[in-house]
Formats: structure tokens, C-alpha cells, sequence
């Protein structure tokens, strides 16, 4: 079983406007409103893609109960914690005039020591061998700095296989219990290297250090936006080249990529099979509005287009 955890998750609210422009009156086109959060987008691709996962997040006031209900009517199974406050709401706003694509996020209730505890206890219950545990995005203020590194550590001891998708200290700190795998984007590796990665051969180097220093187990999944991807272990390194395609909506692009991520570690698949699902997943993503309209067919159609490159 795969269980993604949302400990910050958030209503992901999307509005589309042409010719957006700062200190002027704005015209909404679109709106639209789902249930979202790092965690729960990863659930949700898992779910286009024809298989199951088990989400747990930790939820508060009338957001937290619409993301209850949303999740409930789509068939997605979740576990939560009720907390005091309310989940945040997220606003993305789309000019596809201009091609701008710009996020406006909250931070979420504060949590504290407590409810941190809760979520251990709770993430553990639902945890056990062969199991594949998403660990994603931002944590509230309040929660305990080594939360996912608790949650790393535990897994580990119960063989069960463990995603980060985190950036920043939250990342540098995950890296410290040693995670199965990461997916930084090229941005978050930098900023944990503290120098430029401004080409393959560097990026491969830093990436396979945090596997020699035992930070990552079996392999990091750089993702490089127009540039492409790598994924990299101890002894390989394959990239996928870029996919030209229509851009509709970044909004969950990377959870998407961690979905196929996770089912590809569930079902032990090949170094460059799980790169073309993770790539062809994604790409699928950033180029429709609707993640469940017909993925796995277009999923699998992206595949066969996408170039794999094995450097190494």
C-alpha cells in the first residue's frame, strides 16, 4: 500500500485571467476549486493511474471539511486529524495571454509538540513492511522541525520505503534519516548544495554524494523543467528529454510526478521504466485541467514518446 501524507494541505483555488496586471482591476475568466496539498495531489494521481493509496492529513475548520467531503466524493480513502484554526486556501492565478503562471499561498493553522505527536502515532498506524510512505510538502507553524525525519527513521525500521518531496531545511533535515528516494526540483537541489547546478554533470555529482554520504538510499529524480529530468543512483544515470506540449495548468505537476514515483517503487519497476511513467505522468499533467479525464490511456500514449538518455 502506498500512503501519502499532507500534514499542510490547502484548497487549491484557480483562476484564470487574461492580461493579468498588478495594481489594475482584474477580470476573472475561470474559476475552479479542488482539494489540494502536495500529500493529496500525489493520492490523486495515484488514483487516475488505476491504483490505491491511503492518504492521511491533518485538516481544520470549514476548509478542512470541504477537503473532507471533496476527498470523500472522489472516492479517495483518508484518515485525519481535526485541529483548531483553519486550512489554508491557495490561489492560482493563470494568464494564459501571457503565459504567467503565479501562486499565492497561506500558511495553514499552527500546530504544536502534541498534535505533532498525534501525526507520528497516527502515520505509524497506518504504516507496515512493503509499504511505500509520501512524505511531502511544507509543515505548519508550531510542528516539530524533525517530524519527517521521526517519520523517515520509524519507516525504516519497519522496511517500509520512503518518498520525500520537500524543500530547504525541511529537506536538509529528511536527508538526515536517509529517505528511499527524493524528488527535488533543479531549484531545491541548489539551494541544499549552495552553489549553481548549471549542467548535468554537476547535477549528477551532488546528487549521487547524497547517496555515498548515505543521505538517500536508492536514487534522487531530478526534475529540470524545459531542460528535461535525470534520475540518479549509485550506478546509473538516465534522462528524459523535454515533451513539447500545450501548458493548461502547472498546479500539481511535480505531486504528479511522485504519484507515478510511488508505483513504481510499489512495483519494483526498472530504472527506465519509472523514468518514462514519472516524465509521461507528468507531462500528462501540465497539459490538461482535469488529472482523471482519461489519464491512464494518455499516460501511457506520452510514454511512447518519451527519449531516454542512459549517461551512465
Amino acid at each position: 500500500m502506498i500512503v501519502t501524507v499532507t500534514i499542510n494541505p490547502a484548497i487549491d483555488k484557480t483562476i484564470e485571467i487574461n492580461n493579468f496586471q498588478v495594481n489594475h482591476v482584474n477580470r476573472v475568466e475561470n474559476s475552479r476549486k479542488e482539494p489540494g496539498g502536495k500529500g493529496i495531489n500525489v493520492s490523486k494521481t495515484i488514483k487516475a493511474l488505476g491504483k490505491e493509496s491511503k492518504i492521511f492529513s491533518v485538516i481544520a475548520g470549514s476548509t478542512g471539511d470541504y477537503i473532507r467531503r471533496k476527498l470523500s466524493q472522489m472516492g479517495l480513502n483518508a484518515e485525519y486529524i481535526m485541529v483548531n484554526g483553519e486550512t489554508r486556501t491557495n490561489i492560482k492565478i493563470t494568464d494564459y495571454s501571457q503565459n504567467l503562471f503565479t501562486d499565492i499561498n497561506e500558511s495553514g493553522p499552527t500546530l504544536n509538540d502534541e498534535v505533532s505527536n498525534q501525526i507520528i502515532e497516527k502515520v505509524l498506524s497506518m504504516i507496515g513492511a512493503g509499504d511505500v510512505l509520501v512524505l511531502s510538502g511544507s509543515l505548519p507553524n508550531g510542528i516539530r522541525e524533525d517530524l519527517y525525519p521521526q517519520l523517515i527513521r520509524k519507516a525504516n525500521e519497519r522496511d517500509v520505503q520512503t518518498i520525500l518531496d520537500a524543500s530547504g531545511d525541511i529537506l536538509e533535515q529528511g536527508l538526515e534519516a536517509m529517505p528511499t528516494m527524493i524528488k527535488p526540483n533543479i531549484h531545491e537541489l541548489e539551494s541544499i548544495a549552495g552553489y549553481k547546478l548549471d549542467n548535468d554533470s554537476k547535477i549528477v555529482d551532488f546528487a549521487r554524494g547524497l547517496i555515498h554520504k548515505q543521505s538517500v538510499k536508492k536514487g534522487v529524480l531530478i526534475s529540470n523543467g524545459e531542460k528535461g529530468s535525470l534520475w540518479v543512483t549509485i550506478d546509473k544515470v538516465v534522462k528524459a528529454e523535454p515533451i513539447k506540449t500545450n501548458v493548461v495548468s502547472t498546479v500539481g505537476a511535480g505531486d504528479a510526478m511522485v504519484g507515478a514515483l510511488a508505483i513504481g517503487l510499489s512495483e519494483k519497476m526498472d530504472d527506465e521504466l519509472l523514468l518514462k511513467y514519472a516524465t509521461a505522468t507528468a507531462v500528462h499533467r501540465i497539459s490538461t485541467e482535469d488529472l482523471e479525464t482519461a489519464c491512464i490511456e494518455n499516460v501511457n500514449r506520452i510514454m511512447r514518446d518519451v527519449v531516454l538518455n542512459i549517461l551512465e
